[in-house]
């Protein structure tokens, strides 16, 4: 018997459709359009897949209980030799069997999965986001338990969990963000209602959960943003060896609160340092996946886990540009340094691509593996002259350095400057930048204006609230001038903004230029409101353009709307 769940027959009609009418695509791609509502982000982003590309599923047999609409499941179907899943409701089945149209290999029940009996065994078994509603769905006095030992039975005795769920105690829930599944803050931070409800669990109670249930051999890691929707994944192992690079990775992407209006109550990149330090990283994770067994040597996780063995302790991912990318972080073998190497995640991997458009040429490049930058992120410190407001701004210093690097005359740099922005940077003891992540190459000389506005777009968006205390003027577009005038060059904001925007529309999966320009607009042209923290004292007056703003985002069609008769 199918469980009463949904995300709303509309909402789930809608994904439906849109899967439907795809053509053959990968887990790779995007098959819809943002602005969107949050259900079909969830359920449809390439990111959700990163959560397991970490690791290696070929030969193996995989039981995914409770695939919802198939985001991991697409996902181990490309990867593993044959997959069985088991969904909830037929709504949501009928999408997985779209989304899976293409294979051959795989099959499905629909039910409640601890009534559903299967007489098969499997090397791996996944339970993603599916612990927490034990509660809800199973009769018994240890309903997480009984849930853990279910999936359990279908393991071989050698066979791998693998688990992701959210941390009840995680940073983005101490900065405001709203529990997940209540949709209220910091429930799961004050241990829950008694009654029968979603719950999570802390890093230490999920281990003695998973140990009471004879998985007493785990291996954690830490998927950020959370599990849901991931750009990177760090193990413990990395976690312990370099916890300065793990803080700067996992915040790397912004704290959301899913379908909903994020104020946050401090800089969440700041905080994150401050609890690395102290050595409470992995505690306040906003996500655990866990792969656990029974044996202490699990010849499955080992192969599962493959990649580990070469040394790869961390992986951040990127989907949203034309080329898909991975970045691993790997520990040498004779020492504890630290390597980078960036790939295509395509197989083969791409050496090497050039894009060309009407105006500009591109070209993306693998780069040669090279040492982790020990030296303090750029932003981090940009960050903190922000929040303690030191009156500092460090991008003009930043920008005068770039253009003494890559200057090709008074008014132009070389291409190779085209990814020179303060996210790409650190500044070591000695008060001197360097780069790295420099893969992307304008094939002529741009502007110095244009990389000027390039690193004020990295200002834009939830930035905004993070650096907009040293921000000068009152938006990007006149800070942008301001600047120009302070390092002798003739604005030329149109042109930039135009250039920028064909740029991302050769660049990234967004190709409607001229979507990408308004965009673009929109984030230079909206007010700098300096108004982002609660400890801050704010007028009514101030506090109420803030507020207005944030609430329209939680209606991602209006709030455009409204901005689009705004900028025509």
């Amino acid at each position: 018997m199918e469980i009463q769940y949904s995300d709303g027959h509309k909402i789930e009609k809608k994904i439906y459709n849109l899967v439907k009418n795809s053509p053959s695509f990968s887990s790779l791609d995007y098959i819809y359009s943002s602005p969107c509502e949050w259900a079909v982000e969830y359920h449809l982003s390439p990111c959700r897949a990163n959560l397991l590309r970490p690791f290696h599923f070929k030969n193996l047999e995989v039981l995914d209980l409770g695939a919802g609409m198939g985001a991991v499941s697409h996902y181990l179907a490309e990867e593993c030799a044959h997959l069985t899943i088991v969904e909830g409701t037929h709504s949501r089945f009928s999408v997985i069997k779209q989304r899976l149209r293409q294979f051959h290999h795989w099959e499905g029940h629909v039910g409640n999965l601890f009534e559903i009996s299967l007489a098969k065994k499997f090397d791996v078994v996944c339970l993603i986001g599916v612990l927490e509603y034990a509660e809800l769905f199973i009769s018994s006095p240890t309903p997480f338990l009984s849930l853990l030992e279910k999936a359990k039975s279908y393991l071989k005795e050698d066979g791998v969990l693998i688990l992701a769920i959210e941390n009840k105690l995680g940073l983005k829930y101490w900065l405001g963000c709203k529990e997940d599944h209540l949709q209220k803050p910091f429930v799961g931070i004050c241990d829950y209602p008694p009654s029968p409800t979603p719950k999570t669990f802390s890093r230490k109670e999920l281990i003695h959960l998973l140990n009471q249930t004879g998985f007493e051999h785990t291996k954690l890691y830490y998927p950020f943003p959370d599990y849901k929707v991931v750009k990177c994944v760090i193990s413990s192992d990395l976690a312990r060896l370099s916890p300065e690079l793990c803080s700067n990775l996992s915040t790397q992407s912004y704290f959301q609160n899913y379908g909903s209006v994020t104020i946050a109550s401090f800089p969440e990149i700041l905080a994150q340092e401050s609890l690395t330090r102290a050595g409470l990283f992995e505690d306040f994770s906003n996500s655990f996946l866990v792969l656990g067994t029974r044996q202490p040597n699990s010849s499955t996780l080992s192969h599962i886990t493959r990649r580990e063995s070469k040394g790869e302790l961390g992986w951040h991912y990127s989907n949203n540009r034309k080329i898909s990318t991975q970045t691993s972080f790997i520990r040498e073998a004779s020492s504890d340094s630290l390597r980078v190497s960036k790939t295509s995640i395509l197989t083969p991997p791409i050496q090497e691509q050039i894009f060309t458009g009407k105006d500009i040429s591109i070209k993306w490049k693998q780069l040669p593996p090279h040492a982790v930058q020990n030296h303090l992120p750029l932003r981090t410190q940009m960050a903190k002259d922000a929040y303690f407001k030191t009156r500092r701004n460090l991008l003009t210093p930043f920008l005068s350095w770039v253009f003494s690097q890559y200057e090709t005359d008074k008014f132009h740099l070389s291409g190779e400057a085209l990814d020179a922005v303060f996210t790409n940077a650190v500044i070591k003891e000695d008060g001197s930048f360097d780069l790295f992540d420099i893969e992307w190459e304008l094939l002529s000389p741009f502007p110095k204006t244009w990389c000027l506005l390039r690193n004020l777009i990295a200002l834009s968006g939830p930035n905004q609230k993070v650096y907009g205390a040293i921000l000068r003027g009152k938006n990007l577009k006149t800070t942008y001038h301001k600047m120009c005038r302070e390092v002798s060059l003739t604005p030329e904001y149109e042109t930039d903004l135009n250039q920028e925007a064909a740029l991302q529309a050769l660049m990234t999966r967004v190709s409607d230029q001229r979507d990408i320009y308004l965009s673009l607009k929109r984030g230079m042209e909206d007010k700098i409101l300096r108004t982002p923290y609660p400890n801050e004292r704010l007028s009514l007056k101030e506090r109420i353009p803030f507020l207005v703003k944030e609430r329209l985002k939680s209606y991602p069609h209006l709030y455009h709307f409204l901005k689009e008769i705004r900028t025509s």
